[in-house]
Formats: structure tokens, C-alpha cells, sequence
């Protein structure tokens, strides 16, 4: 987008980044932990499935629930209900093309402690389940699930010495392969991207004792290949890990991780550019854990991450969004008081992040999510009795002035933004005299811009159509 400042003295426009972010209730369990996993069809529609866990009975089930739009409640049915003496400890969601849910996930029959890989499909009237492993080759930690253009599921698991995967092409039974080998697998996840193609992303190491490596494999149609995306000398705790693509079909994973020198806990967020992994640390704790962080990429390829951040000793846990939406990292507190389990993050029609996690503290299954536009709302706030005017002409051609009047000297900062929230340019930034200041922009593409403002103690936005 090309744009063009002239600057009449010194201008400074405002937008505020109002993330107004709200929380519901899906089902209080009143009881432990709960695995759960999010998917949002092209209506809006949200699907979860989750593990369900009473304090007063001794296994859990798994529980799929659907929440048809904003003002809908939760409809909540049992998947796989046999007198609570299963133990679930991982589920996982893809939506077929009716948008009907598909799930696999982690059941433990009576406490034995040996889990095991089942898979449940919805064919529009009724629940169908198979098992797909048994004794004595049961899986390892997580479970992932995608389903492909021709509506066939393919199933990804760690083991112990290995890394399994099954598909189904709806004749012939299941097929299993193997994709990597080695000491331990933990944690896998799994994504189409948008050719069509499968890509994984899972926990590997090598030996019994050291570092701990991250993976990525892929399938381009006809095979596998694999490559190590990260083992810069660090341990991966076994922490939920996610992945998503961007528009270009590049993966980007999210995941936690401890360099071995200091034991402090990492936030990664570790993407391929086309030529090399990249890996950004999104910051470090001495004094508490990062857990089950999750990942999703808006139509605007920003970057949404979804993580809890819980203290070593006493205190309550934080859970937080991440995104660069504006180019650079902006970290939101969307409450302080929960210890989140089994996160993860999607994106609706409206280019909005959903959150579903487990509450811990609570026993409960929370959705969160934010409600107005790509994060930005015009408005002010702050007493000190600047103020910024609207842009004019507006709506506009292309071009425009907007002016800013300032009741003492001091550092201000003026910015364009386009609605997704991108930072278009930085139009004024240091001290300004007091008094009134200008400043004009032109060869605007068609659209909606926001001008933020901000001073010590002033934000404040006003909002500009381009025609």
C-alpha cells in the first residue's frame, strides 16, 4: 500500500486497540482435568469435544458441544458414555465437508493405565466409534486428527519407540504406517494446508537422556519427509505443542521450552519462511511455567497464540493471547485467575480469535473470545484535555489532513492503521510544542484506516474511509 505524509507542522492521529475479550462457561465439571479441542466451520458455527471428569464418579467420558452463533446456548451430547470407566487423557477435532465432527482421541479402560487410540465419526444422525489400537502396543501422550478433501480421516499418535499414523479411505479398512522411529515420541499435531497436503508437528527424543528435538513432516501427495525445525541445545517440556499455516502454506508451531542451562521456561513460536526455520522466543520465566499454548493465523496471516502462564510456588495462574497483528508482539491478559489446560485457539468468519480451555482452579470448560473489529475501536480515553479532531475530507478519495491540538509540550505518537489492525505507517512520533498540529496523508488505497493517537496519558482514534 503506497501512502504519501505531508506535514503542515506536527500531526498525531489515535487509535485505541480495544480487545475486548469476554468468557462463557461451557460446562462446569466440578471435577479434574479435561482435554478439549476447538473447530469453526465456515457459518460461524462452533464445535468442541472435550473430556468430561466428575469429582463423584471414577472415570471420565468424552462430550461434543455446539454453539450454532453468538446468542445460541451449548449443545452438549455424550460420544462415548459407558459408565464413566474410561480415563481420557487427549482428544482431537477435524470437521468433515458437511461439517460434521470427526474426533479422535486417548481411552484407558478401568485404570489399567494403558491408553489407548480411539476414533469417533458423526455421519449426520449418530455416533460411529472403532478402537484403533491394543495391548500390547498402546499410544503415547496426544492425539491429532485431520480430515482430507475427500472426507477420509487420517490419524496421527505418538508410541513409546515410534511415531504411528492411520488413514481410511472409506473401502478398505485402516492403514497404518510408520513415520519416525526412535526413543520417545510425545505430543503431535496436525494441519492441511492449503494445497490440500498434510503437515505434523510432534516432540521427538532421540535418546534416553538429553535435549529434546522438535519435527516437522510432510506429505507433498506421494511421501513423507521429515526435518528437524528446532534443537537449538534446549529441552521441550511435554506440553501441548500446535500448529497452523499461513496464507503462503508455510507452518508456523507454538510450544514451550527450557534451555538446559538454567531451567527457565520459554515461550516458542517457531515458522518456516520458505528457505529456514525461524524461531522467535516470546519471552522467560525463573519463577513459573508457560503451559498448553495453542496457535491460529487470521486471514491477514497475524498470528494468534493462546497459552496459560502458571507460577512455581503459590499464586494464581494467567491466561494470556499473544498476536503481532499490528507487526509486533501485543500481549493481552485475558484473566488472572485461571490455570488453563488442553488450549486451543481458532479464527471465525469474522477474522476473530475463539479460545476453548479447561479452567483447572475451577473444573471448568471456558470459551473465550473477542468481539469487535481486528481489535480496534475509535474512541478516546484519558483527562488531560488533549484531543485529536476527524479526519478531513471523510469519507475520502485517497487523501486527507487530520489535526490534534495538544494543551502542553510533551512525546506524542501518531499511527495508521488499516482495519485487519496492520500498522500502515508511524505518521509523527517525539515531543510536540503545545498548540494545534496537522498533518495530511494521500494515495490511500480503497478502505477503512484508524489514526491512533497517544500521548502519557491520552489514546484516542478516530476513523477514516477511503472510497
Amino acid at each position: 500500500m503506497k501512502n504519501t505524509i505531508f506535514y503542515t507542522l506536527l500531526i498525531l492521529s489515535s487509535m485505541s486497540f480495544a480487545q475486548e475479550w469476554h468468557t462463557e462457561e461451557i460446562l462446569d465439571h466440578s471435577g479434574l482435568g479435561s482435554s478439549s479441542d476447538l473447530e469453526i466451520d465456515e457459518a460461524g458455527q462452533l464445535h468442541v469435544c472435550f473430556q468430561y471428569k466428575s469429582n463423584i464418579l471414577p472415570g471420565s467420558n468424552l462430550y461434543y458441544a455446539l454453539k450454532a452463533d453468538a446468542t445460541s446456548d451449548w449443545d452438549i451430547i455424550g460420544v462415548d458414555v459407558d459408565d464413566y470407566n474410561f480415563l481420557g487423557d487427549d482428544c482431537a477435532m477435524d470437521l468433515d465437508t458437511n461439517d460434521n465432527p470427526r474426533i479422535s482421541y486417548i481411552y484407558e479402560v478401568d485404570y489399567e493405565y494403558t491408553p489407548y487410540v480411539k476414533y469417533a465419526a458423526f455421519n449426520g444422525t449418530s455416533w460411529e466409534k472403532e478402537q484403533l489400537t491394543s495391548y500390547p502396543h498402546p499410544a503415547g501422550p496426544g492425539t491429532a486428527i485431520v480430515i482430507d478433501n475427500s472426507d477420509n480421516p487420517h490419524i496421527f499418535y505418538p508410541k513409546y519407540e515410534a511415531l504411528e499414523y492411520q488413514t481410511h479411505d472409506g473401502t478398505d479398512g485402516w492403514a497404518t504406517e510408520i513415520l519416525d522411529t526412535g526413543y520417545m515420541f510425545k505430543s503431535v499435531a496436525a494441519e492441511i494446508d492449503p494445497t490440500g497436503n498434510i503437515g505434523i508437528a510432534y516432540f521427538y527424543l532421540p535418546y534416553s537422556t538429553g535435549p529434546t528435538d522438535l519435527k516437522y513432516a510432510y506429505n507433498d501427495g506421494t511421501s513423507w519427509s521429515v526435518e528437524t525445525a528446532f534443537n537449538d541445545n534446549s529441552c521441550v517440556y511435554i506440553w501441548q505443542l500446535d500448529m497452523a499455516y499461513d496464507q503462503l502454506g508455510q507452518p508456523h508451531i507454538v510450544y514451550v521450552a527450557t534451555a538446559l542451562t538454567d531451567d527457565n521456561s520459554q515461550l516458542h513460536h517457531t515458522w518456516f519462511d520458505g528457505s529456514n526455520w525461524n524461531t522467535d522466543n516470546l519471552g522467560f520465566v525463573a519463577t513459573g511455567n508457560y503451559t498448553f499454548p495453542s496457535i491460529a493465523i487470521d486471514n491477514n496471516d497475524a498470528v494468534h497464540i493462546a497459552y496459560g502462564l502458571r507460577p512455581t510456588n503459590a499464586g494464581d495462574a494467567v491466561f494470556h493471547h499473544i498476536s503481532d497483528e499490528s507487526d509486533t508482539w501485543v500481549d493481552v491478559i485475558i484473566s488472572d485467575e485461571v490455570n488453563c489446560w488442553n488450549t486451543t485457539i481458532e479464527i471465525d468468519p469474522d477474522n476473530q480469535p475463539h479460545i476453548v480451555y479447561y479452567n483447572y482452579s475451577g473444573g471448568i470448560t471456558t470459551h473465550a473470545w473477542r468481539t469487535n473489529e481486528s481489535g480496534l475501536s475509535e474512541g478516546s480515553c484519558g483527562l488531560s484535555g488533549n484531543s485529536l479532531q476527524s479526519p478531513v475530507p471523510n469519507p475520502s478519495s485517497g487523501f486527507s489532513s487530520i489535526q490534534f491540538s495538544l494543551n502542553a509540550g510533551g512525546s506524542v505518537k501518531l499511527e495508521l492503521y488499516d482495519i485487519s489492525g496492520r500498522l500502515v505507517n508511524v505518521l509523527a512520533e517525539g515531543f510536540h510544542q503545545a498548540g494545534l498540529h496537522e498533518i495530511k496523508v494521500s494515495d490511500l488505497s480503497p478502505g477503512v484506516y484508524l489514526f491512533r493517537f497517544s500521548t502519557e496519558d491520552t489514546v484516542e482514534t478516530k476513523k477514516l474511509v477511503v472510497l
